[in-house]
């Protein structure tokens, strides 16, 4: 009988100590979790802030970006003023004029629907992603429709001074 509650003594001991082991282990792979969670965040909000850095000239909210021109040739942010299929120009708020051209490839978004270039229509406000090209046009990749802008164009504010 006493070899029994020494079996059963030790048994017992083994099984503590491999519980113990595995809330160890347990606490570990959590805490390596909690680590690349850390990690990926840290990333993610490094990226966002160079995000709206690169592509609107600082650290704005999401909708901010929208009504701010681009700093750089690969995009712009305005109204069209023209419109002579394949190409556009938009201006922007400081009165900028640029040319876009539109390929083939290119992606027009109005809301959720794709649409053609033929219903773009002078006026509208849209957003321009693309690459510069050798005649300081913009090649477009993505035209997404925007909201009516809120400032006045130069254009606008001269037919409505007369």
């Amino acid at each position: 009988m006493g070899e029994e509650k020494k079996s059963s003594a030790s048994g017992m001991v083994r099984k503590i100590i491999l519980a113990v082991v595995a809330v160890i282990v347990i606490l570990l792979v959590f805490q390596a979790g909690i680590l690349v969670g850390y990690r990926k965040a840290g990333f993610s909000y490094r990226n966002g802030d160079n995000y709206y850095r690169l592509l609107a000239g600082g650290r704005h909210g999401p909708l901010d970006m929208l009504f701010m021109d681009f700093s750089d040739a690969h995009g712009a942010v305005g109204k069209i003023i023209k419109i002579n299929l394949p190409t556009l120009t938009v201006e922007d708020r400081s009165g900028v004029e640029k040319t876009v051209t539109i390929e083939s490839e290119t992606i027009i978004k109005r809301g959720l629907a794709t649409i053609k270039p033929t219903a773009l229509k002078t006026g509208d406000s849209v957003l321009i992603i693309g690459e510069p090209t050798n005649n300081a046009s913009i090649e477009a990749r993505l035209i997404r429709t925007l909201p009516p802008l809120s400032y006045a164009t130069s254009t606008n504010a001269t037919s409505t001074n007369q």
